[in-house]
């Protein structure tokens, strides 16, 4: 090679060291070429988290260049999740499926931005064919079902054999807690026409035509003569009483008759009065009184106002009402509104009052209070009572829309960290994801002979069917 080649040749090589030096270091620094644009951009990421973790993931750029396909694995200690780098920023269309049913498909447009990994990671696949463990529940026709409300595992059911039973998962068999047949007093042709469990499952409220039974633990006392006292000093017959439990105390039972209302304490025997009026709404530890206030179901703490709603607001019917952080309470009525009622934060011993749903079926609040879910004409719908960032930031008073269902849903249950909906309808389960990117999406689960659902726990649903048979299965992973 002659002087003058070698000189060519440092020159040729100086040249391309001085071109492809920045390119090596700006796709080092996360730089990739936007043939689109021309010039060269920060690239982002995506970052993946299904389950099952096993998966297919598909990457389909909106600018129309080649889709990714990845395969994600499982790993081999920790769940890790897949990381896609290198990602021009732009919308991009992304599909996951599980390895082992690719008929389910878990899509979203996903943004992503330079320097930043766009996150799902809250990708659950549900078990569409659960394996069913079953149980038979009696022989004869159940009439009647119920649940405590601090102890939904158990359930109690009358048949048409005038007999009362109570059952959870945890028992072989049903035990039997009443037949009405052995009452002596009460005539062959009465019936049962409701029961009810105290907040734990503790005790138990019968009610027929003519008779209230309270069923404790060891005894049977009939209303008539329980009450009897009462009902003599207030001139209030047994019929005119509207009983229910207390949602703290088993052994509290409150008695709405009009024009007053009064607490029971089944241990002691004592009774007092709670209020001169009629009560209009109650939770545990609470009512709300007709003059629109809400005090304390306390003997020594009566007289204290908790707050009181304005006149603006219509109440109409019998409330729910539950207590939540900060001094801040819910109050619902089935097939009515929803009205959150909060300190005001700008004035001092004023209250904020919003209307959430005019007309809510079901109403279901996560357990850290975060957020509620509630049903209206088969639409389903999220709202956050607080700010919460997961994949993304989701703020206070931030309502979601997520879909219609096909049939009017009977149960509401928060699932995958309160991330997921189930909802329960006659014969199937809709498992609908929460998130505000499109699309939402939702499964089905058909469950042929689905009555009446009972509770959702550690991904186990049960439920109760048209033969009388307890069934469960899992269906989340």
């Amino acid at each position: 090679m002659t002087l003058k080649q070698r000189q060519r040749l440092l020159v040729l090589l100086g040249l391309v060291f001085a071109i492809a030096a920045p390119i090596i270091i700006l796709f080092s620094q996360g730089y990739l070429f936007d043939f689109k644009k021309f010039k060269f951009v920060q690239a982002g990421g995506i970052f993946i988290k299904s389950l099952p973790e096993e998966a297919l993931i598909i990457i389909k750029p909106e600018s129309g260049l080649k889709e990714k396909r990845i395969i994600a694995k499982k790993p081999v200690l920790i769940s890790s999740g897949t990381l896609i780098k290198n990602l021009l920023p732009q919308n991009y269309q992304i599909e996951v499926s599980p390895l082992n049913n690719q008929n389910l498909i878990w899509q979203k447009q996903m943004i992503v931005e330079p320097l930043i990994a766009s996150k799902a990671t809250r990708i659950v696949f549900p078990i569409i064919n659960p394996e069913i463990k079953t149980q038979t529940l009696a022989t004869s026709t159940i009439q009647l079902i119920a649940q405590p409300e601090n102890n939904l595992k158990t359930i109690f059911f009358a048949d048409s054999e005038k007999q009362i039973w109570s059952y959870s998962p945890e028992n072989k068999e049903p035990k039997l807690w009443l037949d009405l047949k052995t009452i002596a007093s009460l005539s062959a042709q009465e019936k049962i026409s409701r029961i009810s469990p105290s907040a734990n499952g503790k005790n138990l409220l019968v009610e027929t035509s003519t008779e209230k039974l309270i069923i404790l633990e060891n005894q049977t006392l009939l209303g008539s003569s329980y009450f009897q006292v009462f009902l003599k000093n207030t001139k209030t017959k047994l019929n005119q009483l509207n009983l229910v439990w207390d949602k703290n105390n088993d052994d509290g039972l409150i008695a709405l008759s009009s024009p007053a209302a009064y607490f029971f304490n089944l241990k002691t025997g004592e009774y007092w009065q709670i209020t001169s009026g009629e009560i209009i709404g109650l939770s545990p530890g609470y009512y709300l009184a007709e003059d629109r206030t809400v005090y304390p179901l306390d003997q020594l703490d009566k007289e204290k106002k908790i707050l009181t709603i304005s006149k603006e607001l219509t109440l109409d019917g019998f409330y729910q009402i539950y207590p939540l952080k900060n001094n801040s309470f819910l109050f619902w009525e089935k097939s009515g509104p929803i009205i959150l009622i909060q300190p005001d934060k700008d004035n001092p011993g004023l209250n904020s009052e919003k209307v959430i749903s005019k007309k809510a079926d079901l109403l279901i609040i996560n357990n850290d209070q975060t957020k509620i879910a509630f049903s209206e004409s088969r639409k389903l719908f999220v709202y956050f009572l607080d700010n919460v960032f997961d994949d993304l930031l989701y703020q206070t008073d931030e309502l979601l829309f997520l879909k219609e269902l096909s049939q009017e849903p009977e149960a509401l249950y928060f699932a995958n960290h309160n991330w997921h909906l189930i909802s329960a309808a006659k014969d199937s389960l809709t498992i609908t994801e929460i998130d505000k990117r499109e699309p939402i999406n939702s499964y089905k689960i058909e469950l042929a002979g689905l009555k009446k659902p009972l509770f959702f726990e550690n991904n186990v649903f049960y439920w109760l069917d048209e033969k009388n048979i307890f069934g469960s299965g899992k269906i989340l992973p």
